[in-house]
């Protein structure tokens, strides 16, 4: 599949306004979605076992970055959680970060 609404790609990692990621996972439907600001740190506190997972699987070879998630912080800021760092921060919906979709199981 292939996405480019708002996006700027960089590797296998496609970087969209917080808008353009709503918009890729309502494309790939089921039970996609983006994660929660808790489930974002949840992921940046295991970041070395989901980066090799992330690399074993082919994704790409630095998954480092800003990545969305669905809680708002307010009507124009939405808070991000840097994965390699464990930071979590709040940005602007018109920024470009990358999405990391999940699902439940």
């Amino acid at each position: 599949m292939e996405y480019h609404s708002q996006g700027v790609f960089h590797g296998l990692l496609q970087y969209l306004t917080w808008k353009g990621a709503i918009e890729l996972v309502n494309l790939l439907g089921g039970s996609w979605r983006i994660p929660t600001k808790d489930e974002g740190i949840a992921m940046a506190n295991q970041y070395e076992d989901i980066c090799c997972a992330i690399k074993v699987f082919g994704y790409d070879d630095d998954p480092g970055w800003w990545c969305w998630t669905c809680s708002e912080r307010n009507d124009s800021k939405v808070w991000c959680f840097e994965l390699d760092r464990g930071n979590i921060s709040y940005f602007n919906k018109s920024d470009n970060y990358c999405v990391r979709v999940v699902r439940s199981l």
